[in-house]
């Protein structure tokens, strides 16, 4: 088995205050089936960024270098899309500003999808640099929506291409009697696809936000790709992926030390990717509960944990990590100081998107105990 490199789907998400609420849930989950049923479902990863600021989206395409950005939320009839504020309130980004964010990475995107209302002009200022843009004509229902996205990705990762799969689409919303002239979506393409640029970072390795490409992997299979990873570092290809896919897959076989040498190593060489740290954290509980670690073992993994945090307030998993250490020390212990602020942190997880493979890899290498906390998890991967 070759460690062949992902094409990541970044989905971006975003609701307002005062805007109507959406279906995202239904969307992301319409759209990992469709991925996971496929033939060439290995060809594609997602990563999820909820609430997202303008910030937010630069950062993560940034970081993860993602061939296709999925925006679902809501547009304007002025040429916008809107974003959030860090207080929840509405922040208007201009296409103008899209497109020029995206010209910025045009080696690296080949499709952007603007899954709102009122985008065709958007659409059009970002496809003067991008492949593939789909926008949406006027306005369109959120279950219209959704079933485009279904159609649309069931057949990309099926071998379509971008095109035929802009029409399988388009067909999804006839078949369930969803579309007309007004809902319509529009495909417009820009230059020719171009062959992805070498770079520092998310080329060679797994998208570092999921387990879903190591599990189900045998310990041989494991150690045939670390080989082949080691490979590339021998090489001089080293960069902070490849790192962070050796740290998961030492993760995945128990072998802790060589996990934390090479997460710390990618956290070296990319110091602001919150999973880097979420996932040295659970390296650093080393397969034991929190009790039978030194304060000192505890205080660094909440230290992980809480700089994951800093850089995606959006994540659930750190949270119910953090929850889980904080209870079961502090607490196990006859210690009340740090304040442990389980319940607070698990309200704010549960109302958070999940990643049901992380949360399963959550769930092998923290040997969680606490009943309500194991089964909060356990129900993010259903």
């Amino acid at each position: 088995m070759s460690p062949e490199p992902a094409q990541t789907i970044l989905f971006l998400s975003a609701a307002p205050e005062g805007t109507q609420r959406l279906r995202f849930d239904q969307e992301i989950r319409d759209l990992r089936e469709g991925l996971r049923l496929a033939e060439h479902r290995d060809r594609f990863t997602i990563a999820e960024r909820h609430a997202s600021r303008a910030r937010d989206l630069h950062r993560a395409v940034l970081e993860l270098h993602p061939r296709i950005v999925h925006f679902s939320g809501h547009g304007s009839e002025r040429g916008e899309i809107l974003l959030e504020r860090d207080d929840g309130t509405l922040q208007r980004v201009r296409g103008e500003a899209l497109a020029a964010l995206f010209q910025l990475f045009q080696d690296d995107l080949d499709c952007v999808i603007l899954n709102a209302c009122s985008t065709e002009n958007q659409a059009k200022e970002i496809a003067r640099s991008i492949p593939f843009v789909i926008g949406m004509r006027r306005e369109v229902e959120d279950r219209a929506a959704i079933h485009f996205v279904s159609g649309f990705y069931d057949a990309l990762a099926d071998g379509c291409d971008y095109s035929a799969a802009f029409e399988h689409g388009k067909t999804r919303l006839l078949l369930e009697g969803n579309f007309d002239g007004h809902t319509v979506p529009i495909l417009l393409q820009g230059p020719p696809l171009r062959p992805r640029k070498k770079s520092g970072h998310s080329q060679q390795s797994p998208d570092p936000t999921t387990y879903a490409q190591i599990e189900g992997l045998s310990p041989a299979e494991i150690q045939a790709v670390i080989r082949q990873y080691k490979a590339l570092i021998d090489a001089g290809r080293e960069d902070a992926d490849v790192h962070h896919a050796m740290g998961l897959l030492f993760l995945e076989i128990r072998m802790y030390d060589a996990a934390i040498k090479h997460l710390e190593r990618a956290l070296a060489l990319a110091p602001d990717a919150a999973g880097f740290y979420y996932h040295l954290a659970l390296g650093l509980l080393r397969g034991r509960r929190p009790r039978v670690l030194a304060r000192a073992e505890v205080k660094k993994i909440e230290e992980q944990l809480a700089a994951s945090l800093a850089f995606d307030d959006g994540a659930s998993l750190p949270r119910y990590l953090l929850a889980y250490v904080r209870r079961d020390y502090y607490l196990g212990n006859g210690m009340t100081e740090p304040r442990p602020d389980h319940r607070e942190l698990l309200g704010v997880a549960l109302r958070l998107p999940t990643d049901p493979w992380e949360a399963r890899r959550l769930l092998r290498s923290a040997e969680i105990g606490d009943a309500q906390i194991h089964t909060l998890i356990e129900q993010q991967t259903r």
